[in-house]
C-alpha cells in the first residue's frame, strides 16, 4: 500500500524513452524535462535532504558547477516541492543515472508561469495621449467574457505551478465591475495582484478592494491642471477625481503609488503632482519617461511628446524629492520593476499573457494579430497552454523565419531566443516580427511606426 505522503503528492517523475519528465498526476500533463544530473538533484531535494548537504554532495562530483546546478533546479521546481504538492520519485539513483538528456524539449523551462498578465478589457473611458494599448473608447466591457469562476480556476492551477503575481492591465481594468472580487480570488490563491488605474475610486469601491485583501495599488496622475488634463486624458475633471481616488484608498489602509508619465506637455507639473500626492496620502510617486508608441491615440505625434534630450530627469526628481520627505519619489526603471526578469521579453519565459476572453496571446502591444494567439484558458489547463508546442514556436522562432536578415547567420541567434524576443520592437524598428529586436551590430533600417500588424 502506498504511503499517505505518496498519495498526497501531486507530481511524479516519469521516465519515457529513457528521458526524465515531471508529470502532474491528476491529468498526466508533462510540466518539465530534466537532464540526468538535474533529476538526481531533484530526487535529493524531494527526499528531504537539506540543500546544504545536496550542495556538498554536488561539490564533490562537479565542484565548478555545484552551486549553479542546484540553483537552477531549485528555481525551476521550487514551487512543486512545497508542502501539499510534492514530487514523487519512484526510482533509485542508479536508475536515474541511466537517463539521457532531451536534445529538443518543446516544454517550457519552468512548470508554469511565475506571472500572469491579464488584459481585463480593451475598452477605456479615457483618451490618454501616451497610451500604447490602442484601446477602444467606451465605458463597458463587452469583450471581458472570461467569468469569475473560470478565472478562479486559472488562479488556483497557476498558483500550484508556481505563479506569484498577476498583472492587471487594459484598457481600464475597473470597467469590469466584479474586479475587486476577482482580485480577492487571486489573493486567496496566494497570488499578488499588481494594478494601475485612472478609474475614479469612491469610498464604496475602496472598501471592496480593502475587503478583497488589496494592500497596494498604483494610480496614474499626470497633471494637476484641468487644461493639461483635457489635452492629456480627455477630461478636465481628472485631477480632482484622482485626488479623491488616492484619499479613499489611503483611508482604507491601501498604500498608493502615483505613476506620472513625463512628456513635453506635463514635465513642469511633477512638483505640483508630488505635492497633491503627498497631501492626499500617497506613499510613493514614480516618474515614467514617455516612450514612443506605435499608433498615437490623438493628434499629437511621438516627437511632440518625447522629453527633450537635454532634460536630466533624475536630477530634477532628486531636487523635488527633498521637498516631500514623506513621499518616496523616483524614476521608474523597467528592469527593476517587480514583473521584470533577466529576459529581454519575459512572455513565455516567466509570464503568461491572456486576453479579456481568456485566450493566451504572444504580445500585449499587438492584440489584433490573431496569428499570435495560443490556447483558450476556458477550455484547457494552464499547464497545457503554457507548454503548448505551437505557442512555444511563437516564443522561440526557428532560424529559418529570419531568412535574408542579419539574424539568420548570427552566432548569437540562440542566445536571443533564450533571452526572449520582443517582436514589437522588431516590428517598429525593422518592419517585421522576424528581424533584430535589440541593439546589435549590423545595418539598421528605420520602419514606419504606423505600420499595421
Amino acid at each position: 500500500m502506498q504511503s499517505l505522503k505518496v498519495m498526497q503528492e501531486q507530481f511524479e517523475l516519469v521516465i519515457r524513452d529513457n528521458h526524465a519528465f515531471i508529470e502532474r498526476r491528476a491529468d498526466q500533463r508533462l510540466v518539465g524535462a530534466l537532464t540526468p544530473i538535474e533529476v538526481t538533484i531533484l530526487k535529493m531535494l524531494a527526499d528531504g535532504i537539506h540543500r546544504d548537504e545536496v550542495e556538498e554532495i554536488l561539490h564533490e562530483a562537479v565542484p565548478l558547477q555545484a552551486k549553479q546546478l542546484l540553483l537552477r533546479v531549485e528555481s525551476r521546481f521550487h514551487s512543486l516541492l512545497q508542502e501539499g504538492r510534492g514530487i514523487h520519485i519512484p526510482f533509485t539513483f542508479e536508475e536515474l543515472e541511466t537517463t539521457r538528456p532531451l536534445e529538443d524539449s518543446l516544454l517550457r523551462d519552468i512548470p508554469g508561469p511565475k506571472v500572469l498578465h491579464w488584459w481585463v478589457t480593451r475598452y477605456c473611458n479615457r483618451r490618454c495621449v501616451y497610451c500604447f494599448a490602442e484601446p477602444f473608447h467606451g465605458g463597458h466591457t463587452p469583450d471581458a467574457t472570461i467569468t469569475r469562476a473560470e478565472l478562479h480556476s486559472v488562479f488556483q492551477e497557476a498558483a500550484a505551478l508556481g505563479c506569484e503575481r498577476v498583472l492587471i492591465a487594459g484598457g481600464e481594468p475597473f470597467l469590469r465591475q466584479d474586479l475587486p472580487e476577482v482580485l480577492g480570488d487571486a489573493i486567496a490563491c496566494g497570488i499578488t495582484p499588481l494594478i494601475t488605474t485612472k478609474f475614479p475610486i469612491d469610498e464604496a469601491l475602496a472598501s471592496r478592494l480593502a475587503t478583497a485583501g488589496i494592500k497596494r495599488m498604483s494610480v496614474s496622475f499626470e497633471t494637476a491642471s484641468p487644461e493639461t488634463a483635457m489635452k492629456m486624458v480627455g477630461s478636465r475633471r481628472f485631477p480632482e477625481q484622482v485626488e479623491g481616488s488616492i484619499r479613499h484608498l489611503a483611508s482604507f489602509g491601501i498604500r498608493v503609488t502615483v505613476q506620472f508619465v513625463a512628456t513635453r506637455l506635463n514635465f513642469s507639473e511633477i512638483e505640483p503632482v508630488a505635492r497633491l500626492a503627498s497631501t492626499n496620502g500617497a506613499s510613493r510617486m514614480q516618474v515614467i519617461p514617455f516612450e514612443a508608441v506605435r499608433i498615437p491615440q490623438t493628434g499629437l505625434l511621438n516627437e511632440e511628446m518625447l522629453l527633450p534630450p537635454d532634460i536630466d530627469l533624475n536630477s530634477s526628481i532628486q531636487e523635488i524629492a527633498t521637498r516631500f520627505p514623506q513621499l518616496q519619489l523616483d524614476v521608474f526603471e523597467k528592469d527593476s520593476s517587480p514583473d521584470r526578469t533577466q529576459f529581454h521579453c519575459d512572455i513565455g519565459k516567466t509570464k503568461l499573457f491572456m486576453l479579456p476572453n481568456g485566450v493566451v496571446h504572444r504580445c500585449y502591444k499587438l492584440l489584433d494579430d490573431t496569428a499570435l494567439i495560443g490556447k483558450d484558458l476556458r477550455q484547457v489547463s494552464v499547464a497545457e497552454a503554457w507548454h503548448d508546442p505551437k505557442f512555444g514556436r511563437l516564443i522561440q522562432p526557428a532560424r529559418s523565419r529570419y531568412k535574408s536578415t542579419n539574424c539568420e547567420n548570427c552566432s548569437g541567434f540562440e542566445s536571443c531566443n533564450t533571452e526572449g524576443r520582443c517582436i514589437y520592437e522588431s516590428l517598429v524598428s525593422c518592419g517585421s516580427y522576424f528581424d533584430r529586436d535589440r541593439s546589435c551590430s549590423g545595418p539598421f533600417q528605420e520602419a514606419d511606426l504606423s505600420a499595421t500588424v
